[in-house]
């Protein structure tokens, strides 16, 4: 037996509801109707069109933006909209992770002491991984290789992408008889489409593609939880480790110069090479990752209001280089050599390009 629920009348449920789907009076908007529509972040948004002036906006496209926005808050989770439904997705924002104090109680934290140190330790581990995933998305988006590859596979696959939306991920079954009784098997060119993403994102690194222009990199496991896993895309593109518990842990040197060796990265193929002069750890200066995780929000933020609001931007760029500076709490300087580096990365076009 199951329930229904009207979403109309959330606000009457006995728990709290967030509308997160694109309100109904949007819902056929140009902009939105069978599109991909990337929100901004509601501070951005706001000291933008202060910075610029209002009176350049068109109204009904500031109405929308504005309320779409809103609905995305943060952007630490939820990025725009495919359609009417939301695109999720957590690398393109990244803010320290926070507990209420009934969160804290949830988990066995009831001292502020111990929900500090907890705190402290989850952010020093997450951020490990999650930033430079985001610095390695920010080399992707200004790779010219990597974006042309993807622009044309966008293309060629445009139809299934309509219908299908981007394939994410892979699961990995020694039996189909294991697969979820709802996966039915695909034929003829959705094969082939599956079959060219898979590609692409094995050669790129990729776990899936979230949306356009939205990748998911392959992830370390500490541990590795589902052993099958590792037969999929994973093989190609890391190391695998196992350390029974009889055994004592080498040293922080020790480990570090084991998996170096074993990471290959001498033997990378080119198209991945300057990355894993970055990545290596005998570069010691990884603010440069730092950097690209910046540079993969700017992008995508900049390139998202200059092709909505063309006009209202024209001759505007020292006030938004301000406004973005004042957001990523930096310099002027640095978001005028970022947007620099960029257009030498990707021509001066690149707003503009597929």
């Amino acid at each position: 037996m199951s329930t229904s629920v009207n979403l109309e009348s959330a606000a009457d449920l006995p728990f709290p509801f967030t509308d997160i789907s694109v309100p109904k009076k949007f819902a056929d908007h140009p902009l939105v109707k069978d599109r991909l529509f990337f929100t901004l972040p509601p501070d951005l948004l706001s000291k933008t069109v202060a910075a610029v002036g209002e009176e350049r906006f068109d109204p009904l496209v500031l109405d929308l933006e504005s309320e779409l926005s809103e609905r995305n808050g943060s952007h630490t989770s939820r990025v725009g909209f495919r359609g009417s439904r939301p695109i999720v997705y957590t690398l393109l924002h990244r803010e320290p992770m926070r507990l209420s104090k009934l969160e804290a109680a949830r988990i066995g934290l009831e001292s502020p002491g111990r929900t500090a140190d907890f705190i402290d330790l989850a952010n020093d581990r997450v951020g490990l991984f999650i930033d430079s995933a985001r610095g390695y998305c920010g080399w992707l988006l200004t790779n010219r290789a990597f974006r042309q590859e993807h622009a044309l596979l966008l293309r060629t696959w445009q139809k299934q992408v309509a219908k299908f939306g981007t394939p994410q991920g892979e699961l990995v079954v020694l039996d189909r008889r294991d697969l979820p009784k709802w996966f039915r098997k695909t034929q003829d060119r959705t094969t082939d489409f599956a079959e060219a993403f898979g590609a692409y994102c094995a050669r790129w690194r990729l776990s899936s593609i979230t949306a356009p222009y939205l990748p998911t990199p392959l992830m370390p496991q500490l541990p590795a939880t589902n052993a099958l896993s590792l037969l999929g895309q994973m093989q190609d593109g890391g190391m695998t480790f196992y350390m029974p518990d009889i055994f004592p842990v080498p040293s922080r040197e020790e480990q570090r110069t084991i998996m170096e060796e074993c990471a290959g990265r001498d033997r990378a193929q080119e198209h991945l090479r300057d990355w894993h002069k970055i990545a290596a750890s005998s570069n010691t200066g990884k603010h440069t990752i730092a950097r690209f995780a910046r540079i993969f929000e700017l992008q995508h933020f900049w390139r998202a209001l200059q092709q909505r609001h063309t006009d209202a931007l024209r001759r505007a760029t020292g006030k938004l280089e301000q406004v973005f500076a004042d957001y990523f709490d930096t310099s002027v300087d640095t978001m005028h050599k970022d947007l620099a580096f960029i257009s030498g990365r990707l021509g001066k076009d690149w707003v503009t390009q597929d």
